[in-house]
């Protein structure tokens, strides 16, 4: 992915991107989280809206970031910190052990 901070620098793809990663975290992603929520595999306070938004800054960074290049060196280090560390925070105490196996 280190092309896609050159491409970042072009307005018009970078716009096309971020139009691709908005819709990926807010209409995919974010339909899995309410179906997760629906059969009660995550906690009832966690706000779906937020974790979307928050999600969606992360990846913009890790896509566009000028250092974002050097993330990318670990990917399973990373793969396992922001994204399973932050899935078993907000687990329901009846389903937290679906992530145990995948984090040790």
């Amino acid at each position: 992915m280190p092309y896609l901070y050159e491409l970042s620098k072009h307005p018009d793809t970078q716009q096309k991107i971020q139009e691709y990663q908005h819709l990926f975290i807010f209409t995919h992603i974010k339909t899995l989280y309410q179906e997760a929520k629906a059969k009660k595999f995550i906690r009832e306070d966690v706000d779906i809206d937020l974790v979307c938004t928050l999600q969606f800054y992360l990846l913009e960074a890790f896509t566009f970031g000028r250092r974002s290049g050097e993330l990318r060196k670990d990917f399973e280090n990373m793969y396992k910190h922001l994204i399973l560390f932050n899935i078993k925070g907000f687990l329901s105490e009846t389903h937290i052990h679906l992530l145990d196996e995948k984090i040790a």
